[in-house]
């Protein structure tokens, strides 16, 4: 009987972790529209992103929701008195992700980084925090992951940078102990008188 409750509880437990939280009212990406996600979000890190590693993106978690996009298309000169900003808001299929990529330095040092990154399905294009922020659903998945935000080095390039310090380090002085065998003759000179 005492195994068996056990047994329930961790089972009980173990669906607890893997449930999302209840807060998101958004709907998980189907398989069709993430290839297609996927695809943009592959050129896109090509195009805007300094040494991001092809194909390294995993997306960690997603949703998808109609919701209203917030455009600024011209900002407001200050050196006249009349506002001349431009907005544009409209409704949209969104995705929302939480992406983990590699960037790779130098073929040697690579870094793991995870950030959000928004989509716009009807228009095709990827949007900032500022246009979709407004958005119930992506405050709710933010405040989820906000924490999770980083970019740090893998073990394996870290492990491979101590080296190459403690390389620097060690060699200076394994030089000079087996270079120099005896004394200079010129420091027995001065010792003699």
């Amino acid at each position: 009987m005492k195994k068996r409750t056990t047994l329930t509880f961790c089972i009980v437990l173990a669906l607890f972790f893997m449930m999302k939280p209840a807060s998101f009212q958004g709907k998980t990406i189907d398989p069709t529209i993430q290839s297609e996600f996927l695809k943009a979000l592959e050129d896109h890190l090509k195009n805007s992103m300094n040494y991001y590693y092809p194909n390294s993106a995993k997306i960690i978690d997603d949703i998808y929701f109609q919701g209203n996009v917030m455009k600024i298309l011209k900002t407001d000169d200050p050196a006249t008195e009349e506002n001349e900003e431009m907005i544009e808001e409209y409704s949209s299929n969104i995705t929302v992700a939480f992406i983990e990529l590699e960037q790779q330095r130098d073929s040697i040092f690579i870094f793991k980084k995870a950030d959000f990154y928004y989509y716009d399905l009807d228009k095709k294009e990827f949007l900032t925090s500022s246009q979709v922020f407004s958005n119930p659903e992506v405050k709710t998945f933010f405040d989820a992951y906000k924490d999770d935000i980083h970019k740090k080095l893998s073990l394996f390039s870290e492990i491979l940078l101590l080296f190459i310090l403690s390389f620097i380090i060690t060699v200076p002085i394994l030089i000079m102990i087996f270079h120099n065998k005896g004394r200079s003759s010129v420091i027995n000179i001065y010792l003699q008188e």
